[in-house]
C-alpha cells in the first residue's frame, strides 16, 4: 500500500502532489500539514500530532468528516513526523512518499531525512520530495532512474559508507569509503536514465536533484 505522509515544511508544488498522490490510498498529516494540504484540496485519513499548529474549529471539522485525529501529548521524544511515518507503517503501508518534509528548519529537514531509514528499517520503501530533491536511504545496493542529467549525491548517514562502485553516472566511484568528514560524493551526473550505486556497508542518503 502506498501512503503519502505530509509535514508542516515547505508546501510542495501541486504538480509535484498530483504526481505522487496517484496510486495512494491513504495520506497522513503531521499536524499543520494539514493546513496546506487542505488548501490544495487533499482529505487527509488521518492527522497525527500535538494539534498545536491547527485551528480547533479545523480539526472540528475534519473530525465530523470522518478523519482520524491521533492527539499526541506536546510533551514527547517523538517529532511529528515521525509518528505520522510509524501511523502509516502499522496502517501496512510498504511504500511511503514524504511531502512537505523540507524548508528553512534545516534540524527538521535532516531529521525528516533519517526518518527515511526508519522506513526502510520496517521493511518498506520510502522516499523524500521537494520541487528539486528526490532522497532515498539505503544500506544495499540500489538502482534509481531519472533524467539524463539529473545530478546524484551521497552522504553518510550512519558513520561511514563503504561504496563498492557506481553504474550509470559520470564520475566513477570504486571500492571507496564515504566518512563524513569528506563529502567526496557530491554532484554526480546521470549519464542515461538509470544509475545503480552499489553500497556494501553502511546507512547512506541518495539525493537526485535538479537545480
Amino acid at each position: 500500500m502506498k501512503a503519502l505522509v505530509l509535514g508542516a515544511g515547505a508546501p510542495p508544488p501541486p504538480e509535484l502532489v498530483d504526481r505522487h498522490i496517484a496510486g495512494a490510498r491513504m495520506v497522513v498529516c503531521a499536524d499543520g500539514a494539514v493546513n496546506w494540504a487542505r488548501a490544495m484540496g487533499l482529505m487527509p485519513d488521518a492527522v497525527v500530532g500535538d494539534m498545536d499548529s491547527v485551528r480547533p474549529e479545523a480539526l472540528d471539522e475534519l473530525e465530523c468528516m470522518g478523519v482520524h485525529l491521533a492527539r499526541l501529548s506536546p510533551r514527547k521524544n517523538e517529532t511529528d513526523a515521525q509518528e505520522a511515518v510509524d501511523y502509516a507503517l502499522r496502517a501496512g503501508a510498504n511504500e511511503i512518499v514524504l511531502l512537505g518534509m523540507s524548508g528553512c528548519r534545516l534540524d527538521h529537514t535532516v531529521a525528516n531525512i533519517h526518518l527515511l531509514v526508519r522506513i526502510a528499517m520496517h521493511g518498506a520503501f520510502g522516499r523524500l520530495c521537494d520541487a528539486h530533491n528526490e532522497v532515498y536511504a539505503a544500506c544495499t545496493p540500489i538502482t534509481l532512474h531519472a533524467k539524463r542529467g539529473t545530478m546524484l549525491s551521497i552522504l553518510p548517514l550512519s558513520g561511514s559508507v563503504a561504496i563498492g562502485s557506481l553504474e550509470g553516472l559520470e564520475y566513477p566511484l570504486n571500492d571507496y569509503v564515504l566518512r563524513p568528514e569528506f563529502p567526496r560524493a557530491i554532484s554526480n551526473v546521470f549519464i542515461g536514465d538509470t544509475a545503480r550505486v552499489n553500497i556494501l556497508e553502511g546507512w547512506a542518503a541518495i539525493f537526485l536533484s535538479i537545480d
